[in-house]
């Protein structure tokens, strides 16, 4: 769960990619994913009242396959995960293909293989 305490951990996503799985209000309690571009973070002046009038600290999530953006309050958030571009695999690849003696034509058709793949990194 995210907490107050912990926006020094997440003041950077803003903008980037990230994934989030909190707790389900409508599923009974079973987890939901959503993945998306963060928009809002938990300030003070992006805090969502609900019917009952609590105030709810969010984290906004904008889909781009439903062109949305998903409000999920920060305490259902269990994970959360920044996607980014995976350049290790890039790199590892370049190296092998250089200490093997490998041609640059396989080596640049083994990169363009690996173009576009994303790792995560775990932020709470």
């Amino acid at each position: 769960m995210i907490t107050v305490r912990d926006y020094g951990k997440y003041i950077s996503l803003k903008h980037k990619k990230i994934r989030v799985v909190s707790t389900g209000h409508y599923t009974n309690g079973d987890s939901e994913e959503f993945v998306g571009t963060c928009r809002v973070i938990p300030l003070p002046q992006y805090i969502i009242g609900s019917i009952h009038n609590n105030i709810i600290p969010t984290v906004g999530i904008y889909q781009e396959d439903y062109k949305h953006i998903v409000y999920t309050p920060i305490t259902q958030v269990q994970k959360l995960f920044w996607i980014k571009k995976d350049i290790q695999s890039i790199i590892y690849s370049f190296l092998v293909c250089k200490r093997m003696s490998i041609s640059q034509d396989i080596a640049r058709y083994i990169s363009s293989f690996t173009d576009g793949w994303e790792t995560e990194e775990q932020i709470v």
